[in-house]
């Protein structure tokens, strides 16, 4: 997810409302979202090397491919692939799933309702019963954690 910054400095108040009026002089575009976290962590000493959300993003043109290039580099066969796509269109989380497929890794896909292609896509596949966006990606967490306890519980085995 990318920032949008700008840059100005306030010449008056506007007359019909109390707000600044503002000069633009730049604007900029920073790492935000789930790539600033990367970012604060990777100071911090941690070494992330999966970056989300920043493939979504209309000006990340160059990260289309970044999901797919991570498996192509890391993915082996019968490795298992979780694709979490809200809509189920996102084009750089869909290409990770055909890349996965290629290289034989089983996939499973969390999306919403609408999110028939990713589920085509994939293997297996979960679609939340719902098109408002924090349902869906409240239930992709919570799923999340059940996965989490179930695996967990095979550990205490």
């Amino acid at each position: 997810m990318l920032d949008r910054y700008w840059w100005g400095s306030v010449e008056r108040i506007s007359p019909e409302a109390p707000v600044p009026i503002i000069n633009l002089n730049k604007t900029t575009l920073a790492a935000g979202g789930a790539a600033n976290v990367a970012a604060n962590v990777t100071g911090l000493g941690a070494n992330p090397f999966l970056v989300g959300l920043i493939g979504s993003d209309t000006e990340a043109k160059l990260f289309r491919k970044v999901f797919s290039r991570q498996i192509e580099a890391l993915g082996k066969k019968n490795d298992l692939l979780i694709a979490i796509s809200t809509s189920g269109t996102s084009s750089n989380v869909n290409a990770a799933v055909m890349t996965a497929r290629q290289i034989g890794c089983k996939t499973i896909g969390l999306t919403g309702s609408t999110g028939k292609k990713i589920a085509s896509l994939c293997d297996k596949s979960i679609l939340v019963p719902t098109t408002r966006t924090a349902r869906i990606q409240e239930a992709h967490i919570v799923i999340g954690h059940i996965w989490c306890e179930i695996i967990d519980g095979k550990f205490q085995q």
